[in-house]
């Protein structure tokens, strides 16, 4: 069985899983997870890597939401999960093959995602990123690049946090094949029937990720919604993001 990485943020004994989103790593959730710790000093903070990303690499398939659910059973019981995008469906999955007690889905839609989401901004992200030349010699020929297909300044410099040196260069730090597996999957998996009472979703008021069906069951369930953020909530709004998330 290949290894899942993560990193803890110390503090209490009680464990709270930080899962990222897609071609993320637990790296992206340091900084919000050493002010959680400040501000719940019962509880420490594991930042993951789920398979395929950071430093967990080698995982076999099928690479689905329920298999990298599956892999957190590596790191032992755990009392909370707060999960992002991509993340929260591979914690809604977990919430069944684990006793845990608190769920924070964070912007992540747990319905199948519409054909339009499917050529959608991530798509054209893991698309772009199957074209760069590798190995690369510096992170700002990646930055060039991407910025000349049209993408933000903030997603290249992002991106170029999943370099990492191998032979000849800066190759990329993710398994893109098996990344390309895992958003496919959670594209067309409905996770409703996995969202409980322990279960609490959190929906990126400038997100754009809820519509139809699915926002009218967000209401119902008593979704959260985070004020003045978009998607990538610990960064758009981590003030709005702490007072929301009450972990007990």
């Amino acid at each position: 069985m290949s290894k899942l990485f993560s990193a803890t943020v110390q503090g209490g004994p009680r464990r709270c899983l930080v899962l990222h989103g897609i071609l993320g790593s637990g790296l992206n959730w340091r900084g919000f997870a050493k002010r959680m710790a400040s501000e719940n000093p019962g509880w420490s903070f594991e930042l993951v890597d789920l398979r395929a990303h950071g430093r967990s690499t080698g995982f076999q398939a099928p690479h689905t939401v329920q298999s990298a659910a599956q892999d957190l059973l590596q790191l032992g019981p755990a009392d909370a999960v707060i999960a992002h995008s991509f993340g929260g469906k591979v914690a809604l999955a977990y919430g069944q093959v684990a006793p845990v007690n608190q769920i924070w889905v964070l912007d992540a839609s747990p319905g199948p995602l519409p054909a339009a989401a499917m050529d959608g901004d991530v798509a054209q992200v893991i698309q772009a990123i199957g074209q760069v030349p590798m190995p690369l010699q510096t992170r700002t020929e990646l930055i060039e690049f991407l910025r000349g297909r049209g993408f933000s300044r903030a997603i290249a410099l992002w991106l170029t946090t999943n370099l990492t040196q191998g032979d000849g260069g800066l190759v990329w730090r993710f398994d893109l094949p098996a990344v390309r597996s895992l958003i496919g999957d959670y594209f067309h998996l409905d996770a409703w029937p996995w969202v409980d009472d322990r279960v609490r979703l959190v929906r990126a008021e400038n997100g754009g990720r809820w519509a139809g069906e699915d926002l009218v069951r967000f209401e119902d369930h008593g979704g959260l919604v985070l004020k003045d953020s978009g998607h990538w909530v610990h960064v758009d709004n981590p003030d709005g993001l702490l007072d929301l998330i009450r972990l007990g």
